[in-house]
């Protein structure tokens, strides 16, 4: 219950007048309509839920933000940090900021394209009487397609389901960490500046996996990618970012892990590396000012010097 106290000055006193404003928490929210009603996943496999009316309007009179509501009603996962959010009305495209959105031609899907700081927890649709939210806290998506509205009812008899254009829409994101790190081809050739692993510690068992067997070490995964493969080259160049106090990660060491062991259980390791932003082509900086052959990333912005050892 957030308390606003409002001083008004009444007969030469001062006269405190204590006003309540409801949170999201205190509003019963709708329930979903009927799962058809919310139409087809998204590229990435993100099912929508189909809710009734308008998110503001739900709002109107309370004092949180749409995003804090998305979270207190459990339409999306939990989210203890800061949220941030925005709303686009009209729906257009965004093409600049940390988070990037493309509207088809016909205005019915929204396509989305995240930089590798930011955590996309959710999307809000509106099209028609009606809005789909999308959840996204549970992934580790940069990007996703084909994101509608819900599906509007047509007639009755016989009763059709149309896909109508997209009126508006919302995102909510977090800012997950740092800007920084340095590629796997930096790490094979410093072993010197490795901090709190050694290149003889055995990969199983310092990410906790079974994948590459008890002989094989971090420094053979990130010295031998043709051998070993991509995702473990990447793994470890993600673990030691994480690591270092030098290194601005926005990964921790434990999170990097839980990463790796996902991906390992799933069995696609691949994919994972593909989609994840901790794994895939890690964010760099100029880790020794001296060595021209480390490949240089900001935000998503790729610039490759001359280098014979790869990436």
């Amino acid at each position: 219950m957030d308390k606003r106290i409002v001083s008004m000055l009444a007969a030469g006193a001062v006269l405190l007048l204590i006003m309540t404003v409801p949170s999201a928490a205190q509003v019963t929210p709708p329930q979903p309509l009927p799962a058809e009603r919310a139409g087809s996943p998204t590229y990435k496999g993100v099912q929508p839920t189909a809710y009734p009316g308008n998110l503001d309007a739900l709002l109107s009179g309370t004092d949180d933000q749409p995003c804090y509501a998305l979270v207190a009603w459990g339409w999306i996962g939990d989210w203890t940090g800061e949220i941030r959010g925005f709303k686009v009305d009209p729906p257009v495209g965004i093409t600049e900021g940390p988070l990037q959105t493309t509207i088809s031609d016909d205005l019915k899907y929204l396509s989305w394209m995240a930089q590798d700081n930011v955590k996309v927890l959710g999307f809000v649709v509106k099209g028609g009487p009606n809005f789909n939210v999308y959840d996204y806290v549970p992934y580790s998506y940069s990007y996703d397609q084909s994101l509608h509205s819900p599906l509007q009812i047509v007639g009755q008899a016989p009763r059709r389901l149309v896909l109508p254009q997209i009126s508006h829409y919302s995102v909510c994101y977090a800012i997950i960490g740092g800007t920084e790190g340095c590629t796997p081809g930096y790490w094979r050739n410093h072993y010197d500046r490795w901090f709190g692993y050694s290149a003889d510690q055995v990969f199983d068992a310092v990410f906790g996996v079974t994948y590459l067997g008890d002989s094989v070490t971090l420094g053979m995964a990130i010295g031998n990618p043709q051998t070993y493969g991509a995702f473990a080259f990447h793994a470890v160049a993600a673990l030691l970012n994480a690591a270092s106090s030098e290194v601005s990660y926005p990964y921790t060491e434990d999170q990097v892990k839980s990463m790796v062991q996902a991906a390992v259980a799933s069995g696609n390791t691949e994919t994972t590396k593909n989609d994840s932003p901790a794994l895939r082509f890690p964010w760099t900086l100029i880790c020794d000012k001296e060595n021209q052959d480390v490949q240089h990333e900001t935000l998503g912005i790729r610039v490759r010097a001359r280098s014979p050892e790869g990436d």
